[in-house]
């Protein structure tokens, strides 16, 4: 009825238990019998990836900064080439920036409004870049 156990032939030290997660033979066999459960996850995100980039509208944004600084050096000492306020520089940059042949250049170098460039005059384009455009 009682049975001896030889305890010390069944013993397996921990680190040669756990010798077969360092084998790439291991990961191998668990990816072939587990094929599905990487595959059906990875083509619905990348379906759902296509859908969503397909269906947002394409969106530029473009940002600068301009420091205007105030003259360093006194004026006894050197006469100001600039006479403007800063507010009216900037000015003078936002109406170099908004004009008609700039607006062009940039729809047609960015391809912009690609659906709407057949039913839109040139005028029309320019005025929704104005609109669509922020200073």
């Amino acid at each position: 009825m009682l049975q001896k156990l030889d305890i010390e032939d069944d013993y397996v030290e921990p680190e040669q238990s756990n010798s077969h997660l360092l084998q790439p033979a291991f990961y191998w066999g668990l990816v072939k019998r587990r094929w599905l459960l990487f595959v059906i996850p990875f083509f619905l995100i990348a379906a759902a990836a296509v859908g969503l980039a397909l269906l947002l509208p394409a969106t530029y944004l473009s940002e600068g900064k301009i420091l205007v600084q105030s003259q360093q050096i006194p004026t006894e000492l050197v006469r100001p080439t600039v006479t403007n306020a800063a507010q009216e520089r900037i000015q003078v940059i936002e109406q170099r920036t908004m004009t008609r042949e700039n607006l062009l250049a940039i729809i047609d170098k960015f391809k912009l409004f690609p659906d709407k460039r057949t039913l839109m005059s040139v005028t029309e384009l320019v005025a929704l870049m104005k609109k669509s455009a922020k200073i």
